[in-house]
């Protein structure tokens, strides 16, 4: 099980660095794992995927709009908080 978890977790690193694939392909990509609740996202990829600076996402995780949590010194978001973020904040 281990390996399955890393190879979503490499195809997701794969289509972040891909700067040539679209957001939407990361986004169908996710919603289509059935790991993507577990996956976890930095603030960075986050930006990617809701198309927003860093700095804004991380505006958004000290203001609570969007979820998130510190594991160390770095953000991490999990791929349903960026979903719950959407239809909270964006479809409102």
């Amino acid at each position: 099980m281990a390996n399955k978890k890393y190879s979503y977790l490499e195809q997701l690193r794969n289509l972040l660095m891909d700067r040539s694939k679209k957001v939407s392909d990361l986004i169908v990509f996710l919603e289509n794992s059935p790991e993507a609740s577990k996956i976890l996202l930095s603030a960075s990829e986050t930006a990617e995927i809701l198309g927003l600076s860093r700095s804004r996402i991380y505006a958004l995780l000290r203001q609570g709009q969007l979820k998130g949590f510190k594991k160390k010194k770095f953000w991490q978001v999990k791929f349903d908080y960026i979903e719950e973020y959407i239809q909270n904040y964006r479809c409102s």
